[in-house]
């Protein structure tokens, strides 16, 4: 999102400098831990910035031990956005004549593996706030009382994700994104999937993911598995599927929602992210997060629809997916960056409640 939402702005007109700090390098204890746990040998971690490739945006990386407030890497701008809770307290520490302060909120990144008083504070430092959802607005508003927070959802290609009209399967398959980080649910996903293989015997199952399958999270059996697809492979995936499971307990706002909406499949998620606004009006069905029993009713009730109530229910997910292209969310970017320099000029400032 970050990459796409730069080369945006620059084919706008904008001068975008981009600027990375290095990943820390993963112990040897936790590669050893992993290599235990999946018995898959993993690399130290290298800067990844694959998703630049081919774009105009000046992409600068900081040296180990590079200090952010002396490096002439760091330009002098018109904004300054964070992109993350550590990256906002980077920002908050440049003066001010680096740039007016802006925080993108793409997640409440308050999860059990991160320092959540340090994370919190973020969010009252005293920027303008672009968040990816609604969802997220709402979280500023009560309980960090910041009210005026822009909205720039995050958005889909869909010349890339896409596929043509059809129709259910007779032989249905579901599928879902597989991952060992217990925040996607993927526990969830799989044991609602054992309960609708009660009902539905013959259903098959398609996943993909960025690691191997784990002995301590086996797959369903039979699962036609997909480790780390093209990118160019992926719209193809979703569109074998006739239903889509997302199990997230805690989003910011779920990519593969759109991804797969845009591919005509239909979703059954947990309410996490986005999910309870992309999914309405029939588009799909919500569930409670950890609710794996509700969502196999729901992924039953969609893979047992008459064909053209599911063929209606394929075209309007695409439809809702058309809304979030990215000339919208582009522009609802530069909007909230105009609303950060109007409130600048103005003498405004975030969350002024707060001393921080």
């Amino acid at each position: 999102m970050v990459a796409r939402q730069a080369q945006e702005l620059h084919q706008r007109g904008h001068r975008v400098v981009v600027v990375a700090g290095r990943a820390p390098a993963e112990s040897l204890t936790a590669r050893l831990r992993k290599l235990v746990r999946t018995r898959e040998q993993v690399r130290c971690a290298e800067p990844d910035f694959q998703h630049f490739s081919g774009s105009n945006v000046d992409v600068r990386v900081l040296d180990p031990g590079e200090v952010l407030l002396r490096s002439p890497k760091v330009p002098r701008a018109d904004v300054v956005v964070a992109t993350w809770w550590e990256t906002a307290e980077w920002v908050a520490s440049l003066p001010s004549d680096y740039g007016v302060k802006v925080y993108y909120v793409q997640g409440h990144e308050t999860y059990p593996h991160l320092p959540e008083m340090r994370v919190r504070a973020t969010y009252q430092l005293r920027m303008h706030k672009i968040a990816v959802s609604k969802w997220l607005c709402e979280v500023m508003a009560t309980e960090y009382r910041d009210r005026d927070v822009s909205l720039a959802p995050n958005a889909v290609d869909t010349r890339h994700f896409d596929a043509p009209p059809r129709n259910r399967s007779a032989n249905p398959t579901v599928g879902f994104i597989y991952s060992w980080d217990a925040i996607k649910g993927v526990d969830a996903v799989i044991d609602a999937i054992q309960r609708t293989r009660k009902s539905i015997p013959a259903l098959r199952v398609l996943a993909f993911g960025a690691v191997r399958p784990s002995r301590n999270l086996p797959l369903p059996e039979g699962t036609e598995f997909h480790y780390r697809p093209t990118q160019g492979s992926i719209p193809g995936l979703y569109a074998r599927c006739d239903a889509w499971l997302f199990g997230s307990r805690h989003e910011g706002f779920g990519l593969p929602l759109l991804e797969a909406m845009a591919c005509r499949t239909p979703v059954v998620g947990t309410r996490a992210g986005a999910a309870s606004e992309l999914l309405a009006e029939g588009r799909g069905r919500v569930v409670d997060v950890d609710d794996s029993d509700a969502m196999a009713r729901c992924l039953i009730e969609i893979l047992r629809l008459p064909k053209p109530e599911w063929a209606r229910v394929s075209e309007s997910c695409r439809a809702e997916a058309e809304r979030y292209d990215w000339t919208r969310c582009t522009s609802a970017f530069e909007a909230g960056l105009n609303r950060a320099l109007e409130r600048a000029r103005g003498g405004e400032c975030a969350n002024d409640s707060h001393d921080v």
